[in-house]
């Protein structure tokens, strides 16, 4: 009897490890905003209107072949870039927190940290009906449907969508 609570001991514990392992290895969730991607999983909350966020983009062939002139850097094998962005949903604006340029084997080609505190990130209103506007758009409507544990509303006005066409 004490070999088979052993072994259900041991089946148990090796079922929880690759479990654990399993959820590590997705950890990032991808969420299409119009032209670029944000990560639902790694939404932080400053406020009840202003999340910060990691935006996924591939820069365009104009923008590298720019960056490939400069040759500063070895843009050969670009993948992706990373934005880090602070958005506030009730105000509509838009904030760059830093930037990291990926090349194919997921190493740092560059990379952009924005040195100010994070209370002094430089907040800009977006066009409506641009890019920008679309991916504010994508981030607040899955904030406003997965709020945050506990969060406070005072004083916030809720995130209100709105249409492009005419």
């Amino acid at each position: 009897m004490n070999t088979y609570r052993l072994f259900l001991v041991a089946f148990f514990i090796l079922c929880l490890a690759s479990g654990a392992d399993q959820k590590t290895a997705s950890a990032e969730d991808w969420r299409s905003a119009d032209h670029s991607k944000f990560d639902a999983s790694r939404v932080i909350h400053i406020s009840p209107s202003v999340v910060h966020v990691r935006q996924r983009v591939i820069l365009s062939e104009e923008a590298l072949s720019k960056l490939r002139k400069d040759r500063a850097h070895d843009y050969s094998n670009y993948s992706h870039t990373i934005n880090m962005k602070r958005i506030n949903c009730r105000k509509r604006t838009i904030g760059a927190a830093g930037s990291t340029d990926y090349d194919t084997r997921g190493g740092v080609i560059q990379s952009f940290d924005e040195k100010t505190k994070l209370n002094n990130i430089q907040m800009l209103p977006v066009v409506r009906c641009s890019d920008g506007d679309a991916f504010i758009q994508a981030v607040c409507e899955y904030v406003k449907k997965v709020p945050a544990k506990k969060l406070k509303r005072e004083g916030s006005r809720p995130f209100q969508p709105h249409s492009c066409s005419p």
